[in-house]
């Protein structure tokens, strides 16, 4: 089959030298497709060989996908039966400290509740708006600016927003819970609060991605490594792309050596992902940040040419029109469907993907468009069947009681929480212990009756459920679905649960609900057999055998000059997915939603391609493009995850 991985001979000597790396902190430079993680797995998995004890290594990646791939690989590299080391993301690990710390100090609940995105959008934010008597978009705003406060100077405590706080302390007394932005900075104040937390816990702390973590995040590990572990981070600041999104500081990474005195420089600089020609034009991009460290990307001794081409088309409709054109192409040559990726820097409302979608499907190519996540646990039927979950791991969940009477057909509205917020704040308890005390007296609060015929019905599906005991988290997500009335919806959130409950591979309902809390967005994947759409973000760590890149002008990457070198660090990663074929394009005009993106007038190429000549017109290359079954030969292997 065309575009089939094939093994390129085991560890290359480079990743052989980076992963035996012993005896002071490292900082390992990897470009895209020269091995990372197959490195940092054989280092972790030497450690455990030479002795350090496994429970002894911390390993953080960025996300939880990731996590869970990292930890199968070294499991999988293991003698069957060892002891395996601890793999989470920074979140989930700031959260396992913070839940043991609080357990320890004995300060109330031993579990930390974290808000996730629904809850943070429809309760929180809505209750901070009531309390502030102030529009929801002002409080969005005021709380990007505070965790911007978090993530970027954590070692101040946040004082920008003083009204913003104290309403956060009092919906945070009623509902007893922490948001995810806060958790790392909670992390690190505890650590500043406690010289003995966590010194000499771990001898060794391995980091993935080191480039896209924040300052927040930074402190953290610098954090442990003063507190007794060795620190091996793994990164590229080429590829920092969550500047603007999560306050990623790159930085970090160009000054670790320089910040940490001894620390070994390692560095992998073979791609054994890209072709040549494909190689050639990331390198011309990337060579005009500033401030980069400069480092050679080289293709592998058995990489072929490739095909890069750069075409402009009048409009967005002609564009789409020679993607499927060209896709068509490499389909019928044999590439999989799955092979076929089109990045695009962003697609609001459908603007862009909508569109190319539609000139596939008029070829007959079957496409997903994987730019934003659609969740059936969105609806309320899914938030519904959630709350009863998070009940049955704590039936006090005061976030939990609050969904269930946002989303229950029972006729509770606003004017009845804010009774309940009332009568709970005047008797010093949280929401969960008032909706309790309404249960049993439906006098206290307007409509009580309505609260109290709610909290029946949901104990005792929870009684059922109990009595049913179930074994396993998909057990139980069935049980509580059967006892629910029957929806598309809560079909369609029952089966998004089973599914997540399969690939987090959660040991038990607990871990489970922390990792949905935690699902900041749709973790990077590949759907099979169909040509997938996404947006570059999404496409970091992915790659594929022919690559489109459309919309490729300032007016659609460059949104203001401060995010300049960001833009162009996002473009040398998404130019970097490709394995044989890439494509550039741009349009002269954009029409209809897409004029949103840079204005109605004439368009350029992006001055990223400065250092190539004018680009190829589009429909007649498609048109007469000719796929050589040669630039579809395989050039990576096991070495280049």
């Amino acid at each position: 089959m065309v575009c089939e991985d094939r093994d390129i001979g085991g560890l290359l000597p480079e990743q052989s030298s980076g992963s035996a790396h012993r005896g002071s902190h490292a900082r390992l430079l990897a470009g895209p497709g020269t091995g990372k993680t197959t490195t940092l797995v054989e280092h972790v998995v030497g450690l455990i060989h030479d002795g350090v004890p496994a429970n002894q290594i911390l390993c953080l990646t960025f996300t939880r996908a990731a996590a869970a791939g990292f930890r199968k690989k070294v499991v999988n590299a293991l003698a069957p039966g060892a002891a395996a080391p601890e793999v989470y993301t920074l979140h989930a690990f700031a959260l396992r400290v913070l839940m043991k710390r609080r357990a320890d100090i004995g300060s109330g609940k031993g579990r930390a509740r974290v808000a996730d995105d629904w809850e943070e959008r429809f309760i929180v934010r809505e209750d901070l708006r009531r309390i502030l008597s102030t529009k929801l978009d002002d409080v969005k705003k005021r709380l990007a600016v505070l965790s911007a406060a978090w993530e970027t100077a954590p070692a101040v405590p946040p004082t920008v927003d003083p009204p913003l706080l104290g309403a956060l302390r009092l919906d945070k007394a009623r509902y007893g819970y922490v948001l995810r932005a806060e958790l790392v900075f909670d992390l690190y104040q505890e650590l500043g609060s406690d010289p003995s937390l966590l010194r000499g816990e771990y001898l060794r702390v391995v980091v993935d991605e080191y480039q896209d973590l924040n300052r927040c995040d930074v402190a953290v590990i610098d954090q442990l490594g003063e507190r007794g572990a060795q620190l091996y981070v793994a990164g590229d600041d080429d590829q920092s792309i969550y500047q603007q999104l999560r306050h990623a500081h790159p930085q970090a990474i160009r000054d670790f050596v320089t910040n940490h005195v001894g620390a070994a420089d390692l560095k992998l600089a073979t791609c054994v992902r890209c072709d040549s020609e494909i190689i050639k034009l990331a390198q011309e991009v990337i060579a005009a940040e500033p401030g980069r460290i400069a480092k050679p990307l080289n293709p592998h001794s058995s990489a072929g040419p490739g095909k890069v081409e750069l075409l402009t088309f009048p409009t967005q409709s002609e564009e789409a029109q020679g993607i499927a054109i060209l896709a068509k192409k490499f389909v019928d040559a044999g590439v999989p469907y799955e092979e076929i990726m089109i990045l695009l820097r962003s697609d609001h409302q459908g603007r862009f993907s909508e569109v190319i979608e539609a000139a596939l499907s008029r070829l007959a190519i079957p496409s997903v468009v994987r730019t934003a996540e659609k969740s059936a646990l969105a609806t309320k039927e899914g938030r519904y069947l959630l709350a009863h979950l998070r009940l049955r791991l704590d039936p006090s969940d005061d976030l939990a009681w609050r969904t269930v009477l946002d989303c229950g057909s029972n006729g509770i509205g606003e004017k009845t929480i804010e009774g309940l917020h009332a009568l709970g704040d005047s008797a010093g308890i949280a929401f969960g212990e008032t909706v309790a005390r309404v249960a049993g007296d439906g006098t206290l609060v307007a409509r009580g009756a309505l609260v109290a015929d709610e909290y029946a019905v949901v104990t005792t599906r929870l009684a059922v459920v109990d009595a049913a005991s179930p074994v396993d988290v998909e057990e139980t997500i069935e049980a509580f679905a059967r006892e629910l009335p029957s929806t598309a919806d809560l079909e369609a959130a029952r089966a998004e649960l089973v599914g997540l409950a399969r690939s987090y591979l959660a040991i038990d309902l607990a871990e489970f609900l922390v990792a949905i809390a935690l699902k900041k967005e749709e973790e990077q994947s590949i759907t099979p057999n169909t040509v997938n759409i996404l947006t570059m973000h999404r496409a970091k760590g992915l790659d594929a055998c022919v690559v489109f890149v459309p919309g490729a002008e300032d007016e659609i990457y460059i949104r203001d000059a401060s995010g300049v070198d960001e833009a162009r660090r996002l473009f040398y990663v998404s130019i970097t997915r490709a394995k044989h074929g890439l494509f550039v394009s741009h349009a002269v005009r954009r029409t209809g939603l897409q004029r949103h993106s840079g204005g109605p007038g004439i368009r350029r190429r992006t001055g990223f391609l400065l250092t190539r000549g004018p680009s190829s017109p589009g429909l007649p290359l498609a048109r007469a493009f000719a796929v050589d079954p040669a630039l579809l030969t395989s050039v990576t292997g096991p070495s280049a995850t």
